[in-house]
């Protein structure tokens, strides 16, 4: 398979992909990164943390990953392993000059709800990149335990650890569009 989404266009990267990910119910589709972020429910406020830890990562802020790292507490991986992995992706879109075809989000359900993948599509923003990959999974709905899970809204984020303060800010980053979605 090819390394990256530079010059492909949609048809040849879904029928690229088709042949290793499409099996029962599940769906190789390409979207913008934009219009994905833009379908979820309710805000996504770990997409700003998420991309708040991979600038601090950058050398471009110094509190990324003290947020991210709540983010991450009750999933059993410890913080340094987690950093290691986000290092190695900042490493992969340097190197293949954007998102790698190779690796499509495949937490994807059938209302293109997301459950995983979600630092893939901070760092597509980052990179403009056209089109991403995924993989819908047409016949299955995330259950709302776990959508109330990942939504990350305000109201959910106090479990976390998060203080008052720390998701204001975080709210105003959402607002004032730091990751640029909507600017195709």
């Amino acid at each position: 398979m090819g390394k990256g989404l530079v010059g492909m266009e949609k048809e040849k990267i879904i029928s690229t992909l088709n042949e290793f990910f499409t099996k029962g119910s599940k769906r190789v589709e390409v979207i913008t990164p934009s219009n994905l972020v833009n379908i979820q429910e309710g805000p996504r406020l770990d997409l700003i943390i998420r991309h708040l830890a991979i600038e601090e990562m950058m050398g471009k802020n110094k509190i990324g990953l003290a947020l991210w790292e709540k983010l991450g507490r009750f999933k059993g991986n410890p913080f340094e392993n987690r950093k290691i992995r986000l290092q190695r992706l900042i490493e992969g879109f340097k190197e293949h000059g954007g998102y790698n075809i190779a690796y499509p989000i495949k937490e994807v359900d059938s209302l293109y709800q997301l459950w995983g993948g979600s630092h893939r599509i901070v760092m597509s923003l980052r990179y403009n990149v056209k089109y991403i990959p995924i993989v819908r999974d047409t016949e299955y709905r995330i259950p709302q335990k776990k959508r109330d899970r990942i939504g990350y809204s305000d109201w959910n984020l106090p479990k976390f650890g998060y203080t008052h303060e720390e998701i204001e800010y975080i709210k105003e980053l959402y607002d004032a569009n730091v990751l640029k979605i909507n600017e195709e």
